[in-house]
């Protein structure tokens, strides 16, 4: 399976749609991590931030 995991990653795409269920603080972009906790902002703060 592990040999498999370059192709699947080369053919495959993010479907976002109108993009008002996303949020970039608080979803898990890089690793499995949200970006809030990656660079340590505090969850009582996340309500704060916008993107937009």
């Amino acid at each position: 399976m592990k040999h498999h995991i370059a192709f699947v990653k080369e053919h495959s795409f993010w479907l976002l749609g109108d993009g008002s269920q996303i949020n970039f603080w608080t979803d898990k972009w890089l690793q499995d991590s949200p970006i809030a906790d990656i660079i340590q902002i505090p969850p009582n703060a996340c309500h704060l931030l916008s993107s937009k």
